[in-house]
């Protein structure tokens, strides 16, 4: 796998294909609701989905979001800086009326 930064987005060579994909950086000021892919997901209880990234290791063939490595149609991969996704998750939380709120990491993929 070979990486090339520039700024905020990086280009990732494949190991497996030689496939050339983009892996984009979320930080300041994209907000962090509002995007199924990425970021916070608030469907009005009290579970609040955060999606730190968009990215998968692996290529299930029952794969229903076609992530990982052999993806035909995946052009891009999302991965949100740790600190802005905290700072976004506390807004969300003291925004909410219930003080009893659970959060959900997880990921379009394998949530490693």
């Amino acid at each position: 796998m070979v990486v090339e930064r520039s700024g905020r987005e990086s280009r990732v060579i494949n190991s497996v294909g030689g496939r050339v994909y983009g892996i984009v950086r979320v930080n300041e000021p994209l907000p962090l609701i509002g995007h199924i892919a990425f970021g916070i997901i608030d469907r009005g209880t009290n579970l609040l989905q955060v999606r730190p990234y968009s990215a998968c290791h692996l290529s299930c063939i029952f794969c229903s979001v076609d992530a990982g490595p052999n993806t035909r149609t995946r052009i891009s991969d999302f991965i949100v800086d740790v600190d802005y996704m905290l700072e976004w998750a506390w807004y969300v939380v003291s925004h909410k009326i219930s003080k009893k709120i659970h959060i959900l990491i997880d990921g379009v993929g394998e949530p490693l």
